[in-house]
């Protein structure tokens, strides 16, 4: 979501008014992803093979 974030916006910040034009992964892989990263703060790439799986 990142880099595809910066390819269209160009630029590196969100603002508050960008937020609900993103698209989100579904609540129970964002629970997922908080299981799995539990404890630890990942890099992005991390957090993609997270959710990959």
């Amino acid at each position: 979501m990142d880099t595809c974030f910066r390819q269209l916006n160009g630029q590196t910040q969100v603002s508050t008014t960008d937020l609900p034009n993103l698209g989100y992964p579904a609540l129970d892989s964002l629970f997922r992803l908080g299981e799995r990263a539990s404890g630890m703060i990942p890099e992005l790439v991390d957090l993609d093979r997270i959710m990959e799986k």
